[in-house]
């Protein structure tokens, strides 16, 4: 409809605006079906896009699977904080040791918060929480438990039930400490 030649006069913004109407119509129903597609892909438990978490890799028909190296800074992570280490010496002692975080970064509280409180290292897919809104990410709510899809045992954990209980237990004790 860009291309379409229209007149200045009364007529030709009507039918601009009623191209505009349909090109937003087309958008809309691509998203719906987009959005669609990847939560069929996600109900599978199968990667749905993006770089995936720290200690997985993803096979050619969308699974996950270990990628062992990177899963014992996993392991080594939930291991240190469960037997009682803060995170500051947790942090040093990743970065003293070359770790990196999934996007190659070195690891900061928020990046060994995020890892140490994802369930999907127990085994838990998770998918659709954080909703698409314009802005920075820091200021997406949660979706309603509802609308977030969970599914158990659809990808192989790194860590146990036990030590994963046990550091968001330590993890909620901190926070109210």
């Amino acid at each position: 409809s860009v291309t379409e030649k229209t007149s200045d006069d009364a007529m030709g913004n009507f039918i601009k605006n009623e191209l505009r109407s349909f090109d937003q119509l087309e958008a809309e129903l691509i998203k719906a079906r987009t959005t669609r597609g990847r939560i069929g892909v996600a109900l599978k438990g199968k990667h749905v896009g993006g770089r995936p978490l720290l200690g997985y890799k993803v096979n050619l028909d969308k699974t996950y699977y270990i990628n062992e190296y990177d899963a014992e800074t996993v392991r080594i992570a939930f291991d240190w904080y469960a037997s009682g280490k803060s995170y500051s010496q947790i942090i040093d002692e990743l970065n003293r040791q070359g770790r990196k975080t999934g996007a190659g970064k070195s690891f900061g509280k928020n990046s060994l918060h995020e890892l140490l409180t994802n369930g999907r290292y127990i085994g838990i897919y998770t998918y659709n929480k954080i909703p698409n809104t314009d802005g920075p990410r820091n200021s997406y709510a949660s979706r309603p438990n509802d609308e977030i899809i969970r599914i158990e045992n659809s990808i192989p954990p790194i860590i146990s039930k036990d030590c994963w209980d046990k550091v968001q237990r330590r993890i909620v004790t901190n926070k109210h400490a």
